[in-house]
């Protein structure tokens, strides 16, 4: 004679909690773009701008031997996110307020080494 004992393999709801589907991000891809900069001369050129502000990420890799100096613009009087982004490398920016970036190319002259790389742009819809 052999006692069988049950197991239970759900868990409790403490350990598996639910989303209301009103929370569950949606990411939209508004645009992949290249960016090929020459000359390296240190000028700032504009990539993106919003015509209103949105809640999204910004991803850039740069692609080429230059450094980049990225500037990204926020709306309601916040001060724009700056960073640099070195050859073969990328960053990622986030904000609910992007209003647009801008890069430039610090280092090499254009003969010997292009500013190049992509950007991808996602809007967050919730």
């Amino acid at each position: 004679m052999s006692d069988s004992v049950e197991a239970s393999t759900s868990l409790n709801s403490i350990f598996k909690p639910t989303l209301r589907n009103n929370c569950q991000p949606t990411f939209f891809e508004l645009a992949i773009l290249n960016i090929d900069q020459c000359p390296c001369d240190g000028q700032a050129i504009t990539y993106w701008q919003a015509a209103d502000p949105i809640n999204g990420f910004i991803f850039i890799a740069n692609k080429g031997h230059s450094v980049m100096k990225v500037t990204i613009t926020q709306s309601d009087s916040r001060p724009p996110l700056t960073d640099t982004i070195l050859p073969c490398q990328s960053k990622f920016f986030s904000s609910t307020l992007l209003t647009g970036f801008t890069i430039e190319c610090i280092g090499y002259t254009c003969e010997a080494n292009k500013c190049i790389g992509e950007a991808i742009i996602m809007l967050n819809a919730i």
